[in-house]
C-alpha cells in the first residue's frame, strides 16, 4: 500500500515521529494503525461482554489477562 499525504499531514507525521522517537514516519504511521487495531479489538471485547449474561468475575484476573494479551500482541 502506498499513501500520499498532504503537506500538513506529512509535517505532522514527521514531527510526531521525531518527538516520539520513531526511526521514520512510516514506523510512526504503522504504530498508530496498530494502536487503532488494538482499540477496535478491545471495543469488540467490551461489546461482547456487555451483550453476554451477567456473571461474577475476578476483576484482577480479568485485567491481568487483558494486559497479557496486549503485551503479547504488542511484541509481534
Amino acid at each position: 500500500m502506498s499513501l500520499e499525504l498532504t503537506d500538513s499531514l506529512q509535517s505532522f507525521v514527521d514531527s510526531a515521529s521525531t518527538q516520539q522517537g520513531f526511526v521514520s514516519g512510516n514506523e510512526y504511521v504503522l504504530h498508530v494503525l496498530q494502536k487503532e487495531q488494538d482499540r477496535d479489538r478491545l471495543r469488540a471485547l467490551v461489546e461482547e461482554a456487555e451483550a453476554s449474561p451477567s456473571q461474577e468475575i475476578d476483576v484482577e484476573s480479568y485485567i491481568a489477562t487483558l494486559r497479557h494479551r496486549f503485551h503479547t500482541k504488542k511484541d509481534l
